[in-house]
């Protein structure tokens, strides 16, 4: 009687349909007058009350068990997607003889107001962090693998309510300001691709007196998909990178992370919680990119991402593999990241900085 009650309550609840107790008790009384279950009213309803519970937690167990299989099989087929990909491209760089001076990688981080803040200030009531909890100030970084192109950074801010606007007192900073859409996502993107990635990508090669097609390396994901017609330059190409692809860059990221906690620790961080004007924060970043940032660090950061096989010579496709899947798989902790590039800029500093102290963040 129970695998029955239990067999028509799984196979609703598969179809879609919900079920209310009441309709759950109708379907338990019928089956315990076919079978003869307990005659007493009080015995019936403590019966199915348990039933009740019993499966809602059996099929939760099933589901979350469900999730956990499909989630290991999405993650192996990401994994597959990467060490596919990075060989395919190795190979095409060779192929076509493409300058590793054309390839550059795009990325984007999102500054929440909770991460700005130092966590003295996490609580204040100057402002209201609820409401602003999914707002966010996201900054486009994008460089050559080399590092002998750095773009300017790129800023929008994202609101979802009007609350946000008042804390920018000069708006020109920022590139646009947004409500949270994934179509004007592609927009932003859109623009950033042609009037600043593709400018400065063309004064750079004139100034370098570098030709050939550049590849421009962008995470797979809605965010960063552009109409057919943008792509109007037959010498520009846009690739769609793997998720597990851009574990390479989180040093760079982990980097300027590491300027925005020392930044925490400046006397510039108590004019930035007096006033909570963000372009105290956007100058920052802009400075930290252009003098902190250098190329020699996105180059020894970014040549983790692709194997230098275009200069090797007696180079063999397998050790490319091999190489490339050893590079995926070898992903760096962020703690360790983060104690190294530490350790980094305080070498670069010795000279003219104090300790900046042990951040608990």
């Amino acid at each position: 009687m129970e695998e029955r009650l239990y067999k028509w309550f799984r196979e609703r609840i598969e179809s879609g349909d919900s079920i209310s107790f009441l309709q759950f008790k109708a379907q338990g009384l019928k089956l315990m007058d076919e079978f003869g279950g307990p005659k007493k009213l009080s015995a019936r309803d403590v019966w199915l009350r348990a039933c009740w519970t019993r499966f809602k937690s059996l099929l939760k167990f099933r589901n979350a068990s469900k999730n956990t299989e499909n989630l290991a099989h999405r993650s192996d087929q990401v994994e597959q997607s990467a060490e596919k990909f990075i060989p395919k491209l190795i190979h095409r760089l060779e192929e076509e003889d493409i300058r590793r001076d054309n390839i550059y990688l795009m990325f984007m981080r999102k500054f929440t107001w909770r991460s700005l803040l130092p966590n003295t200030q996490k609580d204040t009531k100057d402002i209201d962090i609820q409401k602003l909890k999914n707002d966010g100030l996201t900054i486009i970084l994008c460089a050559s693998i080399t590092g002998s192109c750095k773009l300017s950074p790129f800023y929008f801010y994202e609101y979802e309510t009007q609350e946000a606007l008042k804390y920018f007192n000069s708006e020109e900073v920022i590139s646009q300001i947004l409500k949270t859409d994934i179509l004007k996502h592609r927009q932003i993107f859109a623009d950033w691709y042609n009037n600043h990635f593709m400018k400065s990508v063309i004064e750079h090669q004139q100034e370098t007196n570098v030709s050939g097609k550049v590849l421009l390396l962008v995470t797979n994901c809605k965010k960063f998909i552009l109409p057919e017609n943008t792509m109007q330059n037959d010498d520009v190409e846009l690739l769609y990178l793997p998720r597990s692809c851009i574990s390479g860059n989180r040093p760079l990221m982990n980097m300027i992370h590491m300027n925005l906690i020392r930044f925490k620790f400046k006397k510039v961080s108590e004019e930035f919680c007096r006033s909570f004007d963000l372009n105290i924060y956007i100058k920052f970043i802009c400075e930290s990119w252009a003098n902190c940032i250098t190329p020699a660090y996105i180059k020894s950061s970014l040549e983790k991402f692709l194997t230098d096989s275009c200069t090797e010579e007696n180079t063999t496709s397998t050790s490319l593999v091999k190489q490339t899947s050893k590079l995926i798989k070898n992903v760096t902790e962020e703690d360790t990241a983060l104690k190294e590039i530490s350790a980094e800029i305080e070498e670069q500093q010795e000279n003219t900085d104090t300790s900046i102290g042990e951040n608990t963040e």
